[in-house]
């Protein structure tokens, strides 16, 4: 049997005020640590409905947190005659934690914290409003977390019986319209594993019900002609989630494009470098928006950018020199992204140079080893989405949504003969395994062509693009864009030895940033309703 697992909401209606959460559904096994399904935001109440079998006996979910984070964590069963004694049982697992007795082997160095409810005799009922289920509560526990990394929360029934069960995280509630108007498909699901027949209690929330679900208790909703004063518009704003963007790649993701350093030696003068190339009259225009009326670079307000240990308002300097030396595609794709959007941006750039996808980023659908810098590349990913709140106190109380892969990275593999044949299979395999990690199974996918050196490519340049360009498409949802158009004369350039990085030109990274944004809200837009 095709087993789901559902990651959804418990939509809670206690004193006239509702909540309701994103559904996530996944088709991970999610019943070891290397299948565990992961959850982004272990704070947001989410809801996971799974049936344990012969040969499905666990439920693992993973979650990276910090030293001191309080884990909530709660199970329970359907009201169901055959599963009124049915007495699963919840874990908690990772570093820190004291030893216990498991069914299942551990890690070296790991601990955990179980919780039983065999000795429950009278499970706490709830019934959920909207879809018309019920449930028996089981336990609820708080597991203060004693050191900074990766744990799981894991179901299991000692007794090794199988039967319905879920398991849920977290206590804040945050909900957006968008998720209102999935409920149709949450319904069904969640009313199927409850066993509960179409012609049940059921009420679906309508558009005239979401303005009371928004007012807090006690509060009046206005009435034509008079004044809303119950929700400010600031409040309205905190209800939409932050637009996430993942920007991975090697070395020109992470930006070489010369901002002002103009040494006659080492830069060439300065020729093709940002400040420069900004004067040119006949470019300027392009290039306009990234100085304010004092000449001082502009920092974004509404996109923020996360790489490495630096984070803040998107400005030139993201990249691996630190300061403000230099640009990468960030700088324009966020200008293009942040324009797009009305709701908050968020860029989460994880980069290294000399890197292959063959090797280093190899994904886990690829066999053999995974590569070190993929796991890098999501350890960078949850960090930076578990740190949002503390890193843009502004943003506190707001939920996000990941919105958009881009990937600029090639140059390793280019150089391996033995690399480009399996490129297209591993980069669809690369979009795979991170739909899954972060189960958004149509999240957009932009891929930025190696165009080093322009249009005029032999080779291995050649073979490469290609490979690159049968593996975009090949992935749904997805978008190859096309750079070469944006190399420059080397002799115009600050790096003219440096082919693999677009001569140092920031002319060239800013177009390809340009091209990539773009690239990211046609697809954006194609999906539209």
């Amino acid at each position: 049997m095709k087993h789901i697992l559902v990651i959804s909401a418990l939509l809670l209606v206690p004193f006239s005020v509702a909540y309701a959460h994103r559904p996530i559904f996944s088709e991970k096994a999610a019943t070891d640590p290397h299948s565990a399904v992961f959850i982004a935001q272990p704070a947001i109440s989410q809801v996971i409905y799974r049936e344990i079998t012969d040969t499905a006996k666990q439920i693992w979910l993973a979650l990276d947190a910090h030293e001191g984070f309080k884990l909530f964590i709660q199970i329970g069963v359907p009201v169901l005659d055959h599963l009124k004694d049915f007495r699963p049982a919840m874990t908690v697992i990772g570093p820190g934690l004291p030893e216990d007795d498991l069914p299942f082997a551990l890690p070296e160095g790991w601990g955990a914290k179980v919780f039983s409810t065999a000795d429950v005799k009278e499970p706490r009922f709830f019934h959920e409003h909207f879809t018309g289920t019920d449930s028996w509560i089981l336990l609820s526990e708080t597991v203060v977390l004693p050191s900074s990394g990766r744990y799981y929360g894991v179901a299991y029934v000692p007794s090794g019986e199988n039967g319905k069960l879920w398991l849920s995280v977290g206590q804040k509630e945050s909900f957006g319209l968008a998720d209102w108007l999935q409920f149709g498909e949450w319904k069904k699901r969640i009313r199927e594993f409850h066993e509960v027949s179409e012609e049940g209690d059921l009420r679906i929330p309508i558009i005239s019900d979401i303005g009371d679900l928004l007012t807090p208790a006690g509060k009046k909703k206005s009435t034509k002609g008079e004044a809303d004063s119950t929700l400010s518009p600031v409040h309205k704003q905190s209800l939409q989630p932050v637009k996430v963007f993942l920007l991975a790649g090697q070395s020109n993701m992470e930006g070489q494009g010369v901002v002002s350093y103009d040494d006659p030696k080492d830069y060439n003068g300065g020729k093709g470098n940002l400040v420069n190339v900004m004067k040119d009259p006949a470019k300027a225009h392009l290039f306009k928006h990234l100085k304010d009326e004092k000449r001082h670079w502009v920092i974004r307000k509404d996109v923020k950018i996360v790489f490495r240990d630096r984070s803040g308002g998107l400005t030139v300097g993201y990249t691996g020199y630190g300061g403000s030396s230099h640009i990468g595609p960030e700088l324009q794709f966020g200008h293009v992204v942040g324009n797009y959007f009305e709701e908050p941006v968020l860029l989460i750039k994880t980069a290294w140079g000399g890197k292959s996808l063959y090797k280093d980023f190899r994904p886990p659908s690829s066999g053999g080893k995974v590569g070190e810098y993929y796991k890098l590349m999501l350890k960078d990913i949850h960090q930076g989405l578990d740190s949002m709140e503390e890193k843009f106190p502004a943003w506190k109380g707001r939920t996000y949504e990941i919105s958009g892969f881009v990937w600029m990275q090639g140059w390793n593999d280019m150089c391996d003969p033995k690399a480009i044949p399996e490129y297209d299979r591993n980069l669809i395999n690369l979009v795979k395994d991170l739909r899954e990690e972060f189960q958004t199974p149509d999240l957009p996918i932009v891929i930025g062509e190696l165009g080093n050196g322009g249009p005029e490519a032999r080779g291995n340049m050649v073979a490469f693009r290609e490979a690159q360009k049968r593996g975009a498409e090949q992935i749904t949802n997805a978008a190859f864009v096309i750079t070469h158009d944006f190399s420059r004369d080397p002799q115009e350039s600050p790096n003219v030895g440096h082919g693999h990085h677009w001569f140092g030109n920031a002319e060239s990274y800013f177009l390809i940033g340009d091209a990539l944004g773009k690239g990211m809200v046609r697809l954006i837009e194609e999906k539209k309703p």
